[in-house]
């Protein structure tokens, strides 16, 4: 499709060099992060055969480009897949001609799956996600938790929580099997899910599991003393108390942040004994179908509303920032 002087193309391999210099100023300087980031990101999505992208070409070079991320879920038995967008930058020449929003509408022609989401979407960028159709499904918040005077006191089963340093993947994908609300849209980990996330070129990962009745990961970055929960499954309250309070009591972290998206009832519970408090982020979770000339049907996946956040059984390990 054309946009004014624009073409509006989805990615191709041809791209690459061009996008990668585009990145530069999403991603920083470094060319060798951003190849090695693009081609984790795109390429190597277990879920995906190809690189799912569009790009803006002004007099045939690349000039924007908008990547989305392949994602599987399920419910009551049945499979169907996401795009999670992200990664979204327009050349500095070339802002201000509605180029992300052209390169979005793009996007609808990705027919294979049924909705596209964002979990990052700021306040500025709200307007032109409305415009592409997008609904907020959640007004995106975390739980912190910081240091406290009391942390030294406090107690717990700390001798059966373990940090799993080299993750039993095939074990803990037959544990969420176990464990998983069928009734609820879950996403699909299995092996070759964690074992691309973990080779996440940003963030690293810490796996922490209490009497193999459940575990918790926690993502982290390099410059940050912050831990995120991105994901979890456990038979019991009991598993997530305990570890929760490991990481408060030996501090690997000097915040433990859980993002309110993936917050189920004995997390919840949990948090809220531990003395964790909600904070805003001005951040939204957006959901729309894929067709570009959609109706009040295609929200409906096995007779659940997509736009009710109450069906889901999210992670932040889906996110696009994870």
């Amino acid at each position: 499709m054309t946009h004014g002087d624009y073409e509006i193309v989805p990615y191709h391999h041809d791209h690459m060099d061009q996008t990668v210099k585009v990145l530069k100023l999403l991603w920083g300087f470094d060319r060798e992060y951003r190849i090695s980031r693009l081609k984790w990101k795109h390429y190597e999505n277990p879920y995906s055969d190809f690189p799912h992208g569009i790009v803006a070409l002004y007099k045939g070079k690349v000039v924007g480009f908008r990547g989305y991320s392949p994602m599987r879920w399920e419910v009551n038995g049945k499979e169907f897949k996401t795009l999670t967008a992200g990664d979204t930058v327009v050349g500095t020449n070339h802002r201000m001609k509605g180029l992300s929003i052209a390169m979005g509408q793009a996007a609808n022609e990705f027919l294979d799956y049924k909705l596209l989401i964002n979990f990052t979407a700021g306040s500025t960028s709200m307007p032109g996600y409305t415009k592409l159709g997008f609904g907020k499904l959640l007004e995106k918040s975390y739980w912190i938790r910081g240091p406290s005077e009391g942390d030294k006191q406090l107690e717990g089963d700390f001798d059966n929580v373990k940090i799993l340093k080299n993750p039993d993947l095939k074990e803990i994908c037959s544990f969420i099997s176990r464990t998983k609300e069928s009734d609820k849209i879950s996403p699909i980990r299995n092996e070759k899910y964690f074992q691309w996330k973990i080779a996440n070129t940003k963030d690293n990962y810490k796996f922490f599991s209490y009497k193999n009745k459940g575990y918790v990961v926690f993502s982290t970055q390099p410059k940050s003393q912050n831990g995120y929960v991105v994901d979890y499954a456990v038979e019991d309250v009991e598993s997530l108390d305990n570890i929760l309070r490991y990481i408060i009591r030996k501090k690997p972290f000097n915040f433990t942040m859980v993002f309110n998206y993936g917050v189920c009832d004995k997390l919840s519970q949990v948090l809220k004994g531990l003395n964790f408090k909600p904070s805003n982020m001005n951040w939204h979770l957006l959901i729309r179908p894929v067709k570009r000339d959609f109706v009040k049907e295609d929200w409906i996946i096995e007779g659940l509303n997509t736009r009710d956040i109450g069906n889901w059984n999210m992670r932040a390990i889906c996110s696009d920032d994870a």
